[in-house]
């Protein structure tokens, strides 16, 4: 049995380390703080007896166990979570607070802060359960702090049962997720897992291996100052053609006003004046085709601002970032049917829809490493609302060390 108190001790020692990703840090990773807790992870890792736990240069933290038993022979499992958190709201000091036996009413955070049912009605669903909330000033780091506990959890119940059969199994915390960069120095070639599951998902039975595909956008407008007083027919501004980009209908989705399988143009910053502006999109669709259509578009945008301003006012900068896993685990769905099969296992159905985002198993799956993600239990990720439902996370190790503990080659095709 996974061990309640102890899980629930590990979320909220890791919590309480400051992890948050930066956009604008320059180093790997963007803070110190992920490093920090990179390190209190490798201590625990080598006081549970552990010998083989190395941190390398840019800070990915990486543990591979023989297999024991009957499934010594089975492919290495590979698990991976990620130990940073999102810049989108204040992330520390994290004050968090157990609410034991909630009882379906509104949860004061703090004075001002209120996490209600009437605006989160999913949190009826947890009525009777234990639920760690924030302090209502900062996100709490279930994403994915819950992950790292839950990973860290399961390797605990095996140094106390060394007996126990299991497959290989390779275990790496990664850096800067949320911004992009979780994977981007990660050696896949010195990894010895066959298949890996990443625990970054939210709510129990998350069963995820379709996502977006996905890019950033920088738009550049270069502009012509002058005197107000005399600026008819010599004033460029900068600031009047990133308005005029953002507000063409070609780009009319965004993130408020989709869902499901609908893609978004996300403006995430702006900054500018009349002589220069810049807006930084994310643009994200299912669909390749679509998606493609999409950085079309704003080309076209751009194009229609360079026929009335000139050519040199408008450029783009394109990154892509990841693409949609499903076109290569459709191969190997063996791996999907495996987590199926534990979930199922676990009294857990599996809740199998796209992802509206991206995880680091994206850029695995493309790299040659098949990678969905499964649930780690928090809810309400990137803001002072998030939760985590404490049986949630008892289910993630338990559906975790099911996967290890299971044969996957019985689901392959």
């Amino acid at each position: 049995m996974i061990d309640r108190t102890s899980l629930l001790g590990r979320f909220l020692r890791y919590v309480a380390v400051d992890a948050q990703s930066r956009e604008d840090g320059d180093a790997y990773p963007s803070t110190s703080g992920q490093r920090e807790l990179i390190q209190l992870l490798a201590e625990e890792l080598r006081a549970m007896g552990y010998s083989g736990v190395a941190v390398d240069s840019y800070g990915y933290l990486t543990l591979y166990i023989p297999g024991v038993g009957e499934l010594a022979q089975e492919p290495c499992v590979g698990f991976f979570a990620h130990v940073d958190t999102a810049p989108d709201a204040p992330g520390s000091p994290v004050k968090p607070r157990v609410v034991s036996a909630y009882g379906g009413s509104d949860i004061a955070l703090n004075g001002n802060v209120v996490l209600s049912p009437q605006e989160f009605p999913e949190l009826l669903e947890y009525r009777g359960q234990d639920l760690v909330v924030t302090d209502g000033n900062t996100l709490l780091g279930a994403d994915d702090k819950a992950g790292v506990a839950a990973l860290m959890e399961v390797l605990y119940w095996l140094s106390l049962n060394p007996k126990a059969s299991h497959a290989p199994v390779a275990i790496a915390f990664t850096l800067d997720e949320e911004i992009g960069r979780g994977v981007e120095h990660f050696e896949l070639a010195t990894f010895p897992a066959q298949y890996a599951y990443t625990v970054d998902g939210g709510r129990v039975g998350e069963l995820q291996w379709e996502c977006f595909n996905a890019a950033r956008v920088r738009v550049v407008f270069s502009g012509v100052p002058c005197h107000p007083g005399d600026a008819k027919g010599k004033m460029r501004n900068a600031l009047t053609m990133a308005r005029d980009f953002d507000s063409d209908p070609l780009l009319a989705a965004r993130p408020e006003n989709t869902e499901g399988r609908q893609g978004f143009f996300h403006p995430y910053h702006m900054e500018g004046c009349v002589a220069r502006a810049e807006l930084d999109y994310i643009v994200r669709h299912h669909d390749a085709r679509v998606f493609m259509r999409m950085l079309a578009d704003m080309e076209r945008v751009a194009d229609s601002l360079r026929r009335q301003y000139g050519i040199e006012a408008v450029t783009l900068e394109v990154e892509q970032q990841y693409r949609n896993m499903r076109e290569k685990l459709e191969g190997k769905m063996w791996v999907v049917e495996h987590a199926r099969r534990a979930m199922r296992s676990c009294g857990i159905e599996p809740i199998e829809q796209p992802i509206r985002g991206g995880t680091d198993g994206a850029v695995l799956t493309w790299r040659g490493l098949p990678c969905p993600n499964i649930f780690a239990g928090g809810m309400n990720f990137h803001s002072v609302y998030e939760y985590l439902p404490v049986e949630s996370l008892v289910k993630a190790a338990e559906v975790v060390r099911t996967l290890a503990c299971t044969p996957a080659l019985d689901g392959k095709e």
